[in-house]
């Protein structure tokens, strides 16, 4: 029996998805005929801000996609890859509003590094030792046991800046790197 390729399974669970996915979208916002638009696309359909997508999650299943609300401007998105079922379960939390944060950011967590990505600064915050609200500084080990990242991207296809919001549980300093620089723009 011949299976699917890769690609293809991957193409067909986004439709699936999206045909079960409870973002509402406009009648004339997603093109007639359109069927594979995945939630990422129906989303840029209705807002005037760039959203982006990753193209890195290591693997981790979309366990959840959600609008949310943000008072003064237009609903952002949240998004989860894998799990925090447990404290050795790994995690990827993705915020996208409307070029400003929404709400504050998390307590517990302090500054330990920034980089570049697409000509703007992310900021990466890691964990206080011992689930403290506040710290001076933080450790690589604190950074991969939880993660705050933050970075306002550009706009891209004529629409506005989005600021992104990256939370993490067990991923290394690299591999949020490449999860927030492996963030593109959706059309």
């Amino acid at each position: 029996m011949r299976t699917l390729s890769r690609p293809v399974r991957v193409l067909a669970g986004l439709v699936a998805f999206a045909t079960l996915a409870s973002v509402p979208v406009t009648a004339s916002a997603v093109p007639a005929g359109d069927v594979a638009a995945g939630p990422y696309e129906r989303v840029q359909a209705t807002v005037s801000w760039t959203v982006y997508a990753p193209t890195v999650t290591y693997g981790l299943p979309r366990s959840g996609f959600q609008r949310i609300p943000c008072p003064g401007t237009e609903a952002g998105i949240s998004v989860d890859y894998g799990s925090q079922a447990t404290r050795s379960s790994r995690w990827i939390g993705l915020n996208e509003y409307d070029g400003r944060p929404c709400l504050d950011g998390p307590d517990g967590v302090t500054r330990y590094t920034t980089f570049w990505v697409r000509g703007a600064k992310a900021v990466v915050n890691g964990d206080c030792a011992n689930d403290r609200p506040t710290c001076a500084s933080t450790t690589a080990a604190l950074v991969k046991q939880g993660a705050y990242t933050t970075v306002r991207l550009p706009g891209a296809n004529g629409r506005s800046a989005t600021f992104v919001e990256v939370y993490t549980q067990n991923l290394a300093l690299a591999d949020i790197k490449r999860f927030v620089r492996g963030l593109v723009p959706v059309r």
